[in-house]
């Protein structure tokens, strides 16, 4: 339950109900009023129905724009991309890049590569590994991006990415 506060709005989950109050959140911005709006992407999310839960984050830029459309946009994208819409995803991810955020936006550059690679612009995504590289300074993410450069380039390694795309299907 809260932690003392009795603001708080309600989403129901088959065989629950769910309580969001206003302590639950701790993203910059985030009210109980936007962090209701959030909850229903989330709970769709949640149930694994990705098309429905992208829809409820559209919903909640269209009623909400500007709070917080960096991270919606960025939440939109995870959604369609395990929804397989990656053209959808790429657009969403393309906005949340665009959009103000408080991070350099490293992670969703990475997400960018690899839906490209999800659906096979195979040198589109190499030239943004190369650039994730070029710029990040986590060796682990430069070591990652090699890797994942090596799935692409070895056919070997693009069965194992296809493997790995119908395994999440």
């Amino acid at each position: 339950m809260g932690s003392g506060s009795n603001r708080a709005c309600r989403w129901k989950v088959p065989g629950r109900t769910r309580y969001l109050y206003e302590t639950d959140y701790r993203i910059p911005g985030l009210n109980l009023f936007h962090a209701c709006a959030l909850s229903d992407g989330q709970a769709h999310s949640g149930l694994g129905q990705h098309t429905q839960a992208a829809e409820a984050y559209s919903t909640y830029m269209e009623r909400i724009p500007g709070v917080l459309d960096a991270y919606v946009q960025e939440y939109r994208g995870d959604e369609l991309t395990a929804g397989s819409d990656y053209p959808g995803a790429l657009d969403a991810y393309q906005a949340a890049l665009t959009a103000p955020r408080l991070d350099d936006g490293e992670d969703l550059q990475i997400k960018i590569a690899g839906t490209r690679a999800d659906f096979g612009d195979y040198a589109g995504a190499l030239v943004l590994y190369d650039q994730i590289i070029s710029t990040t300074t986590n060796d682990y993410v430069k070591a990652q991006m090699i890797t994942w450069q090596g799935m692409l380039i070895s056919p070997w390694g693009r069965q194992i990415l296809r493997m790995s795309v119908i395994k999440m299907q």
